[in-house]
């Protein structure tokens, strides 16, 4: 084969070695190309919220599948050593605080600790072909372990169940008449994306109108160790749970533990009451059975021994595990039941995948011709094909009509990935004893009681015991990458009508399938627990490095120790070590880090250095039921997982996220809209309250864009501002360059451009309204000109109205004493006129009133000859 050099992309891994972009083929002959890689060998990654561009670590008490573990964000937990990423699995305690339904603290500890990571609306992919290199965890013997490899439609955000709410797992785009509403799950009410819902409802959120979405599962790696060999006559038929098979059946379904299972799941499913659905645990049986006539039941492509389907080389086959049934209340209170289905196959797994890497692949196409087909070490495992999930199935109930079930579809939405470690007790845990109250079966590993309950003189509970001497233990990937077809990257980039047809690429917002506008109009439905947005901007270094340029990627040209004891990162590389390059995302909001003062998340309780001597930790507004949690390690205190209860507060003069650089006057501002450029910057500082959570920083952003201040030059500025930081601006048929670069840099943008355009400085909002203040040096020097200009008006003001005082006071006194002229004020008209006898008839008052006059002045005179004319 001819050797090539890998693409130039943003979401290829330098590292991917050239014989990884060799030329290469899928399963039908098609050509393929990398698109996107991550070879995870820089060591020390770590993927808490706000670290790396593409992956997201979580931290939570999942609860969808009975887990008994907890999920720890932290380095310890996810990071990258040795040239691989490692998930890390402990018997060490997590413990959550939380209100429950009754309003009532309460308190839940788990007994296991492990990681899931996620590249949730940072990076995902519609069609192509997936591969990840991976060593499992544990041993291959000793049951307990749940690891998987899986992808979610980026609609859905796995482990947080207010997005996956009626969006899992839908795969439909029909709209049923109401007399098929019901053999179709009734999409209008419990698909919150149908194909129903026309123009005036879609473009509040960008989408498309009449078009069906969800969040399709597929599962590409989902791993049981163990040592028993399912057998399905001695499991189901001899206890009486399921009818018998031909004999020949029974060699079909037997597979040696450890097992690998490969899955679409989709909704809606065959409705449980169905005849064509097969008796099971979702429609009220004691256990999932074969069906009894594949003509009639089921999906017959799926049948086993159909060598088409499954492929000999890891005698795979179809598991027996038909799907469930999510049933809750909607929030206005009317009930919801949708019956899910799972299309799933069974294989051996070889004891080896415990031990080295090995080699796990899926090939996905959409659309009408479109198939998924699975592989282990290139060896054929699975394949399920489109025209079997877009037939349609005429529902009968106890041979009765009840309509028809439409085509489904497969996968045609963009699709994030999944990697995890999880325990449940229904995942090949032993419940020998449980139910029958012989044993406890607690699942405790500190608790030694957990591991004895003798019965018949067997131990039942040692296999607990061996899985607690396994941990701690790692799940360990060598990469992931993704290859698409390069004729369909072709139609991809052309504009022409053959493109038309074409769903694939690189992208969670695709215009075929956009996601972003009903994430933003349901923003705290993805928030991860802990978190107060949906994801947490990813900021260039910070992390403290004593000197230590190594530390701070050096040896990849990252970044190095600044000055201040901080990474400093080069161009194109972030994270807090510098350890990641740029992309998505991280790449395209760069230039709003430029100068931010302040805004990195850090946690309050006084060990974070995260701030360093120049900022502080401030604590972020949250609800009095705001949940935590936290690790309780074994040598050292309780540790807080999240991404912290506070963002940075910068001193003055210090600025960048974490507050580690000396701050200049220049700014962002200028380095984000040229046209600003050589205009004085107004100086002073403006930012948002670092107290804000992100939903009140996105309504600051709001409040100041939709309510422009009369007067000013906004027109120009901050309307240009608001239209870049929103999603779908009022009027606009994009969203804006910059709308999704998280709440705080958005905010600090908007509030900068108020500043600089107005000198008010508008940063809180105080009840809901926006809370403006004149702020700047633009304003002081304004102040000090106005109070010297009012300052001078008193002084000349005072003269003058004293002069006047004074000639009207002499004026008058000259009239009294020539006797032709009363005073018109009380005091003058009580006055008698002057006595023509002469002056020693003149009452003494009079005297008294002409004492001290001065009748040398020449203005005097002037007046009193005046007055005597008068007269």
């Amino acid at each position: 084969m001819a050797s090539a050099a890998c693409p130039e992309s943003e979401w290829i891994d330098s590292d991917t070695p050239s014989s990884a972009c060799r030329t290469r083929t899928d399963y039908f002959g098609h050509e393929l190309e990398l698109v996107f890689s991550d070879e995870f060998n820089i060591d020390g990654r770590s993927f808490k919220d706000g670290h790396d561009p593409v992956w997201t670590a979580l931290a939570n008490f999942p609860s969808t599948q009975s887990q008994i573990n907890a999920y720890d964000d932290s380095e310890e937990y996810a990071h990258t050593e040795g040239g691989k990423l490692k998930l890390k699995v402990s018997n060490i305690h997590s413990e959550q605080h939380y209100v429950g339904p009754d309003g009532h603290w309460r308190k839940e500890t788990r007994p296991y600790t492990t990681a899931m990571i996620q590249s949730w609306n940072k990076f995902c992919f519609t069609e192509g072909v997936v591969e990840i290199s991976a060593k499992l965890p544990g041993e291959a013997q000793q049951p307990g372990l749940w690891p998987a490899f899986w992808l979610m439609g980026n609609l859905g955000r796995a482990t947080v169940q207010d997005s996956t709410d009626f969006m899992w797992p839908f795969a439909f785009d029909q709209c049923p008449a109401k007399d098929e509403a019901e053999a179709n799950q009734n999409p209008q009410r419990q698909q919150a994306i149908n194909a129903c819902l026309g123009t005036n409802w879609t473009k509040r959120y960008g989408l498309n109108p009449h078009q069906g979405r969800g969040a399709v599962e597929i599962d590409i790696l989902e791993a049981m160790p163990g040592s028993k060999r399912t057998d399905y006559r001695t499991d189901k038929v001899e206890p009486g749970y399921c009818s018998p098979l031909p004999e020949e059946e029974y060699l079909e379904l037997m597979v040696q533990q450890p097992t690998l299972f490969t899955n679409l799941i989709l909704a809606p499913g065959i409705p449980s009451e169905s005849d064509q659905r097969p008796n099971g645990t979702d429609n009220g049986y004691p256990a999932d059975c074969m069906p009894s006539d594949w003509s009639k039941q089921w999906y017959k492509e799926l049948k086993p021994g159909n060598r088409m389907t499954y492929g000999p080389a890891w005698a795979t086959t179809v598991n027996d595990r038909w799907g469930s049934v999510i049933a809750k209340d909607r929030p206005d209170g009317r009930p919801v039941r949708i019956q899910t289905d799972e299309l799933s196959a069974v294989s051996s797994l070889p004891s080896h995948a415990f031990v080295e890497p090995h080699l796990f692949k899926m090939e996905w196409k959409a659309g009408e011709d479109g198939y998924l087909r699975f592989f282990l070490d290139n060896e054929f495992l699975y394949h399920v094909d489109a025209f079997t999930i877009r037939r349609q199935v005429n529902l009968t109930k106890k041979e009765h009509p009840m309509g028809t079930l439409f085509s489904r579809q497969l996968p045609e939405e963009p699709m994030s990935m999944l990697l995890n470690v999880d325990l449940s007790t229904i995942w090949n845990w032993d419940q020998t004893g449980c139910l029958s109250g012989e044993c406890d079966c607690c699942t405790d590993c500190s608790d030694m009681k957990c591991w004895f309950c003798l019965v018949d003189g067997v131990n039942q509970r040692d296999w607990l015991r061996r899985l607690c001497t396994t941990l701690p233990t790692h799940y360990e990937i060598d990469y992931v990458r993704i290859y698409q077809r390069k004729a369909d990257l072709a139609k991809n980039q052309s504009t022409s009508a053959e493109n038309d047809g074409y769903v694939g690429g690189v992208g969670c917002s695709p215009a075929r399938a956009p996601t972003q506008g009903w994430i933003e109009r349901h923003r705290s439905n993805y928030y991860a627990p802990y978190s107060y947005e949906p994801l947490e901007p990813v900021y260039a270094g910070g992390a403290v490095c004593h000197g230590n340029h190594s530390f701070c990627g050096s040896l990849h040209e990252g970044g190095s120790c600044g000055s201040t004891g901080r990474c400093s990162c080069n161009f194109g590389w972030t994270g807090p070590r510098c350890l990641a390059k740029r992309a998505g995302t991280s790449r395209a909001c760069e230039a709003l880090e430029a100068s931010l003062v302040g805004g990195m998340r850090c946690h309050t309780n006084g060990s974070d250095s995260t701030c360093g001597p120049h900022g502080q930790c401030v604590p972020l507004t949250s609800r009095w039921d705001r949940a935590n949690q936290t690790l309780l390690q074994i040598d050292g205190p309780p540790r807080e997982v999240g991404p912290g209860n506070g963002r940075c507060r910068c001193e003055e003069g210090w600025g960048d996220p974490h507050c580690g650089t000396a701050q200049t006057q220049a700014g962002l501002f200028t380095q984000v809209w040229p046209w600003r450029r050589g205009k004085a910057p107004v100086g002073g500082s403006c930012i948002p309250d670092a107290s804000f959570r992100g939903e009140e920083l996105e309504e600051l952003i709001a409040a100041i864009c939709g309510r422009p201040l009369q007067g000013s030059r906004l027109v120009r500025s901050v309307l240009e501002v608001c239209n870049q930081v929103q999603w779908k601006p009022e009027g606009s048929d994009d969203a804006g360059e910059y709308s999704r670069c998280g709440a705080w840099p958005r905010a600090a943008l908007v509030v900068e451009a108020v500043h600089q355009d107005t000198g008010l400085c508008c940063k809180r909002l105080i009840d809901g309204e926006l809370d403006c203040q004149e702020h700047g040096l633009s304003f002081y020097v304004l102040l000090t000109f106005v109070l010297a200009i009012l300052s001078l008006m008193a002084c000349f003001g005072s003269i003058a109205q004293a002069r006047l005082r004074a000639n009207s006071v002499r004026s008058e006194r000259r009239r009294a004493q020539k006797g032709c002229c009363i005073d018109p004020s009380p005091k003058g008209l009580s006055r008698r006129r002057r006595d023509p006898r002469g002056p020693e008839f003149q009452s003494s008052s009079e005297e008294d009133e002409d004492e001290g006059e001065d009748d040398t002045s020449e203005s005097h005179e002037t007046s009193e000859s005046r007055d005597q004319s008068m007269c």
